[in-house]
């Protein structure tokens, strides 16, 4: 099982203390951190009854690819004021107001496009994530 100091440790590895990222990294630090489970521990994906996997509209039936494009959706679905926050036991979409006010992510991404004022957007995050990285296409 993936830890909270592991995903912490992840991200620190792959990009230091930046706080801004592209979407490519995003993808990187995701499949860093859970690697071949991230399909399973996504929920905006499941898998029809043959054991495909389908990520929104698209269908993976190659197990190879699966990994890469379960990264790829996360990075597509993180724009907007659509966040996505990461747990050890998965990845789960948020929007910055709508947090349960208990709820505490190890990471959480957020487009550059809703970055505010440190009392904004990113002030709210904070409160609800022990990281926040700005994703820049």
């Amino acid at each position: 099982m993936t830890t909270v100091i592991d995903i912490l440790g992840t991200v620190r590895a792959l990009v230091g203390r930046r706080r801004q990222i592209t979407r490519d990294e995003m993808q990187a630090i995701l499949i860093a951190i859970h690697g071949p489970a991230l399909p399973d521990r996504s929920t905006i994906g499941g898998r029809d009854a043959d054991g495909h996997l389908y990520m929104g509209e698209e269908w993976i039936r190659d197990r190879d690819q699966e990994l890469p494009a379960t990264a790829r959706a996360w990075a597509r679905l993180c724009h907007g004021i659509t966040c996505v926050s990461v747990f050890p036991d998965g990845v789960r979409y948020d929007e910055p107001g709508t947090m349960h006010p208990l709820q505490h992510a190890p990471l959480t991404f957020v487009a550059a496009d809703v970055v505010g004022d440190e009392c904004g957007t990113i002030g709210y995050l904070r409160r609800h994530a022990d990281r926040v990285l700005v994703v820049r296409d």
